[in-house]
């Protein structure tokens, strides 16, 4: 309470007592507390998430973003951020609880300095540790279209890890605004295992008809309606809103299927233009290295 006290003290700009010593055994509870930070899980997790954030986001909204899919709650008080994580109540500090360098605006200039592999659903992250117990070598690979977006993702996400730069397609530095849909269409295609157009056109046919019996199921809810009296109808209405949610889906996952078909043929011609900008690339480091030998 009293360090709690002492920050908002801070904060408002009022006077502050210096730390004494307390009681006979002396306890230094700014020591205490930073101790208890150390060693607490909670604040431990939390740290290292941030962390992780921050070296996986491009931007700050993305950083937030980032945080909140991993179930961590955000608020800003006086410019200054806290987070939370169920089942947790404490709200943690995170410029007091981890140092100056988790400031809002530390954690901006961190996100636009530091160089890290980024992975293509940062989301997904998981701290359990799995051991393959197979063959590596007979493990199956992605193929096809899955392959193409996996790749795709990977390559919108990645910071080279020297200071070389490298000439990026402008193409592809404009899909990186469109990362978090693209990145959706990744998911879609890997939990369908879809490899080929083929493969996608057959899916989205399925959809289609599953879109049209929903729908001619509505209808026949509509048009039970107007027979039934008014306080009859609830149940319809019940049943009649669930359909419609089911019927949103899917006309979101066919709006994808769409634009996948779209988007293939740009990705292909976009990793086209980076491989022939590499080959020139190394045609040029080629020539000058025999020059220099």
């Amino acid at each position: 309470m009293r360090q709690t006290s002492d920050n908002l003290c801070r904060e408002y700009g009022l006077s502050v007592l210096k730390e004494k010593p307390t009681g006979k055994y002396k306890v230094d509870y700014t020591q205490f507390y930073k101790g208890y930070v150390q060693k607490n899980n909670y604040h431990t997790q939390t740290k290292q998430d941030i962390d992780y954030a921050i070296t996986q986001s491009n931007a700050y909204k993305e950083f937030e973003n980032l945080l909140k899919a991993m179930n961590y709650e955000l608020i800003y008080r006086a410019g200054k951020l806290s987070i939370r994580r169920d089942p947790y109540t404490k709200n943690i500090r995170v410029a007091r609880a981890f140092g100056d360098d988790y400031t809002v605006e530390q954690i901006k200039a961190r996100i636009k300095t530091e160089k890290a592999i980024k992975l293509p659903f940062p989301e997904k992250r998981s701290n359990r540790i799995y051991i393959y117990r197979g063959n590596i070598r007979n493990k199956k690979k992605a193929k096809g279209i899955k392959a193409l977006y996996l790749y795709y993702c990977y390559l919108l996400k990645i910071y080279p890890k020297t200071e070389k730069k490298h000439k990026t397609p402008i193409s592809i530095k404009a899909d990186v605004q469109k990362m978090e849909r693209i990145s959706e269409e990744a998911r879609l295609l890997c939990s369908n295992d879809i490899k080929t157009t083929k493969e996608l056109s057959l899916y989205m046919n399925t959809l289609n008809e599953e879109l049209k019996n929903l729908e001619e199921e509505r209808d026949k809810l509509y048009y039970q309606n107007t027979k039934l009296k008014k306080e009859e109808r609830q149940e319809n209405y019940t049943k009649l809103s669930h359909i419609a949610g089911k019927i949103q889906f899917l006309k979101h996952k066919i709006k994808m299927c769409k634009e996948i078909e779209a988007r293939v043929p740009k990705i292909k011609q976009n990793l086209k233009e980076l491989d022939e900008k590499e080959q020139i690339q190394k045609g040029k480091e080629k020539k000058d290295y025999e020059y220099i030998k």
